[in-house]
């Protein structure tokens, strides 16, 4: 299993990370689970945590992490699309750091957000807010080299709160910690 394959933790990954850290809650879904970092904050807590990843490299890699660290029995790993299996008003938090830069093709699943950079974090939230329990958060890193200000109006118009909750300037572009939570 090669580190290359996996996403490996960068500013946006320690970004959500340190988010985490305050959070309390007590079912936690992280879509994109990666090299489990953000997932090992919830379950070293002794929260419920579970995490799914499209790929399945990722989900081997992300339980050998968990295994490592003595936190796998707080921890449980789903290879999926999104939040796909999982049923509505199950979760507390959900936390994704989905590829945002904008790109044609998704060639690099680990970084191309698709059109805009925001076509991939629709789709994952589409299947994502479902199922978060009424009071619900979900955390959302994007850059703002992705038209991430479309995808907040979008997510408004259908009733969710959006608050960007941390931004961090690196060389040529902002990360964005970006909360959603429903204005129902």
């Amino acid at each position: 299993m090669s580190l290359v394959s996996v996403y490996q933790p960068r500013e946006d990954s320690l970004m959500l990370a340190d988010a985490v850290k305050s959070l309390d809650a007590g079912s936690v879904l992280e879509i994109g689970v990666g090299s489990a970092i953000v997932m090992m904050e919830f379950a070293e807590a002794g929260r419920l945590t579970v995490g799914t990843d499209i790929s399945l490299e990722a989900v081997k890699y992300a339980q050998r992490m968990l295994r490592e660290r003595d936190i796998l029995e707080h921890a449980h790993l789903v290879c999926c699309d999104g939040a796909q299996p999982f049923r509505k008003n199950l979760f507390d938090i959900v936390v994704t750091n989905p590829p945002y830069l904008p790109s044609d093709d998704l060639l690099d699943k680990a970084i191309d957000g698709g059109t805009g950079g925001i076509s991939v974090a629709r789709r994952l939230l589409k299947s994502a807010l479902p199922i978060l329990r009424r009071s619900g958060r979900c955390l959302l890193i994007t850059s703002s080299l992705s038209e991430f200000e479309i995808l907040l109006e979008e997510l408004t118009i259908e009733g969710y709160h959006c608050v960007i909750k941390k931004k961090s300037h690196l060389f040529f572009e902002d990360l964005m910690l970006i909360e959603i939570s429903s204005s129902h």
